[in-house]
């Protein structure tokens, strides 16, 4: 079966912008493996500053340059013309589009597979200039897409749940790998750490841990709180006058973006991974954290609580909630014996849900299904909306 993974990865695999790219990392190593698979994984966009066609085990990467522009423009313009171009030249038997990616794909001679891995439209709205009308034509496309798709595959139940009313079949559901880095790793942990990983932004919650910062060490408890991710300067700019504001400038560390390694350290040296996120979906941060075995203390939101189990791996919060977030890391933090048990119930779970193995084996049966009940359909031209 011949595979066109149409994504967003780096073009170093080794450094991943944030958890999308990640998991499609992951996604692309486990699907490089499975026999009977010829995959080609095509990359788009402003972010490749060369042409190059480049293996990866049996996977085959296509990197194709692209004109910088806003998102949403790219994709319905130059960058779905190459990515089109692309796919007629490779004949797939299966697209697999993931995130935006899928609306670059204009090749409709095979089913072709809308990997929803989160509402962009509403993640819109908390950032930047125009705002609520980039929003708004995000959500038109999006809605286009759910309807358009031969099948939508989701990261997690509650995102099933959140489109039912917009498509009623052909939606599977897949948890998304772990790289294999992240399994043999050995933690080596500093027991004040806590770690967060992500964007460091108004939807990631960030401001909640300095915040919770302020509240530990009012309470006597020494915690040092480490962000792992670009932030915006004006952002910055608001958490550094936070964290002053509450006397912990020198507890908390901006750490800016990592490459893997700096990551798998941050890691592996951490107590527990605090994740106070306003909206997610599954986020990779916690499922590389179960595969590490570190506990997670993260908000009761999205599909975070199919992720982390309630009084075993981790504690669910109320994000809105700064002492709730503090009560929890203090028992983290003030009982190693608890985080022990803890970390060795996520890994063992996570061995189940995250290895590349099984979701690759889960994904082959989805290709496959999805093929044996194909029909051509008319080719793409009515409006978007």
């Amino acid at each position: 079966m011949k595979v066109a993974f149409v994504t967003n990865l780096p073009e170093d695999l080794r450094s991943p912008r944030g958890g999308v790219q990640s998991t499609a990392v992951a996604t692309v190593c486990a699907l490089a493996e499975v026999p009977g698979i010829e995959l080609h994984a095509v990359v788009v966009n402003a972010h490749v500053t060369r042409d190059e066609d480049r293996p990866l085990g049996r996977a085959l990467l296509h990197y194709r340059r692209a004109r910088r522009r806003p998102v949403l423009l790219g994709v319905l313009t130059d960058q779905r013309r190459t990515v089109t171009r692309l796919l007629r030249a490779i004949r797939p038997d299966v697209v697999h589009a993931s995130d935006t990616s899928y609306f670059k794909v204009g090749y409709r001679d095979c089913p072709v597979i809308y990997h929803l891995q989160g509402t962009i439209h509403a993640d819109t709205l908390f950032g930047g200039r125009g705002r609520r009308l980039r929003s708004l034509a995000w959500k038109s496309v999006e809605r286009h897409g759910l309807r358009r798709a031969d099948a939508v595959l989701v990261n997690n139940a509650c995102v099933a749940e959140s489109i039912a009313g917009r498509r009623r079949a052909g939606v599977y559901v897949s948890d998304e790998p772990v790289n294999p880095e992240f399994w043999t790793v050995q933690r080596t942990e500093v027991p004040t750490r806590v770690l967060c990983v992500g964007k460091v932004n108004a939807l990631k919650n960030s401001a909640a841990l300095v915040r919770c910062a302020g509240l530990l060490k009012g309470r006597g408890v020494y915690a040092e709180i480490r962000f792992a991710g670009r932030a915006a300067p004006e952002y910055e700019a608001m958490l550094r006058a936070l964290m002053e504001e509450h006397g912990v400038a020198d507890r908390c560390r901006l750490l800016g973006h990592l490459g893997r390694d700096e990551l798998l350290a941050e890691l592996c040296s951490a107590s527990v991974l605090a994740h106070p996120s306003l909206r997610e979906h599954a986020p990779a941060a916690i499922s590389e954290a179960a595969v590490i075995g570190l506990p997670v203390v993260a908000s009761r939101v999205g599909g975070i609580p199919n992720m982390v189990e309630e009084g075993r791996t981790g504690y669910l919060i109320d994000p809105h909630d700064p002492g709730q977030l503090a009560d929890r890391l203090e028992r983290l933090l003030c009982n190693p014996e608890l985080r022990a048990t803890m970390s060795a119930r996520a890994r063992q779970a996570a061995h189940a849900r995250f290895s590349g193995e099984a979701v690759a084996r889960r994904l082959l049966g989805i290709y496959q299904e999805c093929l044996s009940s194909w029909a051509p359909c008319p080719a793409i031209g009515e409006p978007v909306g």
